[in-house]
Parts: C-alpha cells; structure tokens; sequence
C-alpha cells in the first residue's frame, strides 16, 4: 500500500468512526430519573405520557428531543447493562392539573327505583376518591377507592333526593371535583281507601294513599254502555297531607251521561320511579236526578204541625225538617219511606216563631228543600 492509498483508508476509517459514535450518542440508552409529580412527555404518541407518582422514578430512555421537550422510550435490557447509580435528571413540569372525573352512573337528575345502584366512573389518572353526601353526611367524606382511575361498584343511597360531591385526589395533591343530584324512589305507593265503595254515585269521589314522591293520580270512571272517561287529579290542588306521606285527595266528575246507569271506577296512581298502583273496583248506580217536590201542605192545630208532601224520587232517603230558631238546631228526620209518593208527619212546636227547612234526601246525596215560617199562639 502507498502513501496515498494509506492517506485514503485512514481518512475512510476516520469517517466510518465518526458516523458509528454519531449514530451511538444519538440513540444510546441512559437513566433519567424523574421527581413525584414530574410530568413525563414521551415523543411517540402511541405511548401515553405518565406522572411520577414515587419519590424518584428511574426510566430508561433512549434519546431527549430538546425542541419537543419529549422523550423515546429505551431498551431496558441495555439500560440494565449501564453504570449503576447513573442517571440524568429528567426534563418535565410539575403535574398541577387536577383529576377529570367522568361519572358514568349515577346520572344528572335520574331516578332510580332501588337504594342499591350502580356507582359508575373513570378518572384521567390514578386518585384517591370520596363523596360527600350534601344533604345527610354532616360533613363527613365517605372513602370510594384508593389509587383508582375507574370502579364500578353497588352503592347504597338514601331514599328520596340525594345530592352528592364527588371528590378525587391525585398523587401530587391536585384535588377534582363533580356535583350529581338524583333520586332513590324503592317504595311502591299504597292506596288506602276509595270512596265511595258501595251504593250511588254522583260524581263526588274520594282516595287516600301513601306514597313520598307522588307524580300523577288519575280517576277512571264510566261503562261499556256509554264509554269510559278518565280524570287528572292534580296532587297540589286536589290533595291535601294527612300524615306523613299520606295523602287524601277529592274530586268532582259530571257523570250526568251515565244517569240511572251502573258505572265501576277506580284510582290509578304512579310514583316518582314510575311505580303503579291501582285502587279496587267499584261498581255503582248512578243518581244524578235531584228529588222532586211536587205540593207540600201544613195543617196547624193548636201547637201540632201535619205536613202532607208529595214528593218525585226513584231512590228516595228521607225526608227531615231543622228548626232554624232554637238555641242549638238540629235535623230532625219526618220520613224514611214514601207511601205512593207521599210523606206525611206531624211535629209538635212550641209557641212562637218557627222558621223552619224541610228538606228531602236521595240515596245518592242529591237534595232538596223549601225554607218556611210557622207561628204557634
């Protein structure tokens, strides 16, 4: 070999050299050792970046972009081949962002028909997780899960309204926060009482239940003759609280279509979870006919008062009579039956001014009356 063939193998060899040592410093893997809470940005976006959740984390790499601040991952086979004890101190900013809480269950406003639902969520990053209970926890945070980024577990919650503070607790102290409002509704309603439950109808009727969130009260009413109808009874109009969640609630129906006809009704309520219950079925006659005075006469003698009163009324009650001009006055009956049509009935007055109101009863409550005055000498 001559000089310059030896001038030209060494300057190659040099080159050669370099560009290995190049390639070596660019890709050589290294320790870099992290702080708690150190953000770490890795350059590959397959790779999601992570937090150091220790005192010291040790990473192994294998290069630094200083323009992006990120880093790629190294072998860690190799890096376990290095110098123990080297490392270089990691490039990162401090994690002061606090945990996403994304609550799956309970939902904004939902109703749930059990006191045992699901408790639902996923975090962006491992936490320490509470609730605090708004309305009943005086204050006291109740433990979820530790060093969790989601859980989905059975909770108990109390019944009716429950409003709810969601806490979490990242590793370097950064707190988030999520308010939920929702309802528990596990008791179905229960009706007590409907009325009226036997003889006639006139288009007053009557319910009584118990129920802590009532939602909608509907009386159904009518026959396959003449058609069924319903009626929306509204809870804070019709309803009044007779105890605790114990309601009675009356209404008033033109059933003048269903007269002299036999109707079945029944109460049908539902509650805040959707819960339905139903009152028994009734069957009534219907008398929306008030009674009929056709004559009335009254014969005195002496301090005895005969009324004769012919009277129109299929489902005749009584007949009977107060006196307005006493002390403390009181209904007195005269009939409770008619023979063809008539009541007849003395009663005995005192002397004086009577004002007196006769008045006559059908079975289904209608009623009708006539005012008079009597003098007794």
């Amino acid at each position: 070999m001559n000089k310059v063939e030896t001038k030209v193998f060494a300057l190659t060899f040099l080159v050669l050299t370099t560009l290995i040592l190049l390639t070596t410093l660019v890709s050589a893997e290294f320790w870099s050792c992290f702080s708690k809470g150190q953000v770490i940005d890795f350059c590959n976006p397959l790779v999601p970046d992570r937090t150091c959740s220790f005192t010291t984390c040790k990473l192994c790499m294998s290069n630094f972009n200083s323009a992006s601040n990120c880093y790629n991952q190294g072998n860690w086979q190799t890096c376990n081949g290095l110098t123990s004890g080297s490392c270089s101190s990691g490039s990162g900013g401090v994690d002061s962002t606090p945990p996403a809480i994304n609550l799956i269950n309970p939902t904004e406003g939902g109703v749930y028909t059990e006191r045992a639902i699901t408790f639902s969520f996923t975090l962006n990053e491992k936490s320490d997780v509470y609730y605090l209970d708004n309305i009943n926890g005086r204050g006291r945070w109740s433990r979820v899960c530790s060093g969790c980024s989601s859980i989905t577990q059975k909770r108990n919650f109390n019944e009716g309204l429950n409003d709810i503070t969601i806490r979490a607790k990242d590793v370097n102290g950064n707190f988030g926060f999520k308010d939920v409002s929702f309802f528990i509704d596990s008791k179905k309603p229960k009706i007590s009482k409907a009325e009226p439950k036997k003889g006639f109808a006139s288009g007053e009727f009557s319910v009584e239940f118990t129920e802590a969130n009532p939602q909608m009260l509907i009386l159904h009413y009518g026959n396959s003759e003449t058609g069924m109808q319903n009626s929306l009874l509204d809870v804070s109009e019709d309803c009044s609280l007779i105890g605790k969640e114990k309601y009675s609630c009356t209404t008033s129906v033109n059933i003048d279509d269903y007269d002299s006809q036999t109707i079945e009704y029944w109460f049908e309520l539902t509650d805040l979870g959707g819960n339905v219950v139903t009152s028994k079925r009734q069957f009534l006659s219907v008398d929306t006919t008030f009674p009929v005075i056709n004559s009335m006469t009254s014969v005195l003698n002496r301090n005895k008062v005969t009324f004769v009163t012919h009277i129109t009324e299929q489902n005749f009650a009584d007949m009977s009579y107060i006196d307005n001009s006493e002390s403390r006055p009181k209904w007195r009956k005269m009939c409770s039956r008619l023979i063809n049509n008539i009541c007849e009935k003395s009663i005995t007055l005192r002397s004086g001014t009577h004002d007196l109101t006769v008045q006559v009863n059908d079975k289904a409550g209608n009623s009708v009356g006539e005012n008079m005055q009597i003098v007794v000498p």
